[in-house]
């Protein structure tokens, strides 16, 4: 190779180091951040069955020919909610609440008909903001709906404290909309349920706003139109950060954006998103989890990214998350940890095997704790020439990566653990019964939960797919 060409490459390489470094750099982290800590001495140990497996604390059966949208959402009491689909073509069914000692709560119709998601993710259909439970209604998946609402239940009885329909807001009464929202830090915004309403005509054209409602009463406090809003893709937010700005992802065939509106209803910004982001699944600590992408909150600039991943954490001044490796010719399901600002892991833990050849691993989102620690519960299964077989465990990982417990999960061969809640010390998971990697999602489900002493979750500066902590140290 000639010197010149030679000289030139590496110019251009240390350039290009320059450049990742300034943008790395270009995040300035909340000075009142804190990091979690790793434990310094030994966790509680759960309790096991004579075998080793993890005891489990309590069972429900969900009822058969119906759905569990699972979990919907977790109080800072323990309890639980979750939304049952008794007609998969209405989606018709019942919001369930059940107490943290695994006893019924109550059990009431779903508000208007139909609470079926339009992503099909817990997260856009049922949350818990203040002493309320905000769910959307009637919105289809693929048309236009009359009877599009928010409905408020209280958390203690189920009963409905108000409900706004959002076809009398609009002039053509054809509207279809997401949400994925919780009461906004008291500071900033107050109790609000913020929504993204999506206001379509019938010729086709939509019109697309930012919303908050008061959670006392559910008037509307302000609604902030998106400007040349492209054809959202449902499932991409809100999410709310730590001072109640709100973040969407959207995007067309033009390509996607980020944008974000402060807790006064004003769009703080508009910006183009990395093509490659596929969703919005955290955002906390000042930056938006994008995946692969990592996202400065204050600008929407790229900062960062993971090695692609749908399931991600933010606790303190880094990302967790479960991404897909190759080690050694095998490929490999690992959880990483990115500090935040950079792209280079500063460890890696082996969690499962990507399928391949007849085996894999069905890895749930990592739940970080109190203690320092992250909750990753997991599936192995293994096609052979009659049926598959299962193997569930659970394993709790610092924040340093090493690994504090292992323990098998409860499992009849054919199991597969789909989701999973972290409620005050325990771990509360849905469960598929009679499982098939490559045929029809499991006809039978339990909901499963098992006692974790001295595991609550993280409540301040994280966020994940089924939750985030607010400035007011409240779990969202």
């Amino acid at each position: 190779m000639p010197a010149a060409r030679f000289l030139g490459m590496c110019l251009l390489v240390l350039l290009s180091a320059c450049r990742a470094d300034r943008r790395a750099t270009s995040w300035t982290p909340d000075p009142h951040l804190t990091e979690p800590v790793a434990p310094t001495a030994a966790l509680p140990e759960p309790l096991r069955t004579a075998d080793g497996t993890l005891a489990t604390a309590w069972t429900y059966a969900v009822p058969a020919g119906r759905e569990a949208i699972f979990p919907g959402a977790a109080g800072a009491d323990g309890s639980v909610y979750w939304l049952e689909i008794a007609d998969a073509a209405t989606g018709a069914g019942e919001v369930v609440a059940f107490r943290a000692d695994g006893s019924e709560r109550w059990r009431v119709p779903i508000p208007a008909g139909s609470a079926r998601s339009a992503a099909g993710t817990p997260e856009e259909t049922l949350l818990v903001a203040g002493d309320f439970l905000v769910l959307r209604t009637g919105a289809a998946p693929v048309a236009c709906a009359t009877d599009a609402r928010v409905v408020a239940l209280r958390t203690a009885d189920g009963a409905v404290a108000w409900s706004h329909a959002f076809a009398a807001d609009l002039a053509e009464p054809r509207a279809f909309w997401s949400c994925s929202a919780t009461a906004s830090a008291p500071a900033a915004s107050g109790s609000a349920a913020v929504l993204v309403v999506t206001r379509c005509a019938q010729q086709g054209r939509c019109a697309h706003a930012v919303e908050a409602y008061a959670l006392a009463g559910g008037g509307l406090r302000w609604s902030a139109s998106v400007p040349d809003a492209p054809a959202w893709t449902f499932g991409l937010g809100p999410l709310l950060d730590e001072r109640g700005d709100a973040y969407v992802l959207g995007g067309d065939e033009r390509g996607r954006r980020l944008v974000s509106v402060s807790p006064a209803g004003k769009v703080r910004y508009d910006v183009p998103a990395p093509a490659r982001a596929s969703a919005l699944v955290a955002v906390a600590s000042g930056v938006v989890i994008a995946p692969p992408a990592i996202l400065d909150a204050a600008t929407g600039a790229e900062i960062g990214s993971l090695a692609g991943s749908a399931s991600a954490a933010v606790a303190g001044r880094s990302a967790y998350a479960v991404v897909d490796a190759f080690a050694e010719g095998e490929t490999a399901e690992r959880l990483e940890r990115v500090r935040l600002g950079t792209s280079t892991p500063s460890w890696a833990v082996d969690v499962g095997r990507i399928p391949t050849a007849g085996v894999g691993t069905w890895t749930l989102a990592p739940l970080p704790t109190e203690a320092g620690t992250l909750l990753v519960g997991s599936t192995d299964w293994e096609t052979g020439h009659v049926s598959t077989r299962t193997s569930a465990r659970l394993r709790e990982i610092d924040v340093d990566g090493l690994e504090w417990m292992r323990v098998a999960l409860p499992d009849r061969g054919r199991d597969r653990y789909e989701s999973a809640v972290l409620a005050d010390g325990r771990w509360v998971a849905l469960v598929g019964v009679g499982w098939e990697p490559f045929g029809e999602p499991a006809a039978v489900h339990e909901i499963r939960a098992f006692e974790l002493p001295g595991r609550r979750p993280l409540a301040w500066g994280w966020s994940g797919a089924h939750g985030s902590a607010g400035a007011d140290r409240r779990a969202r």
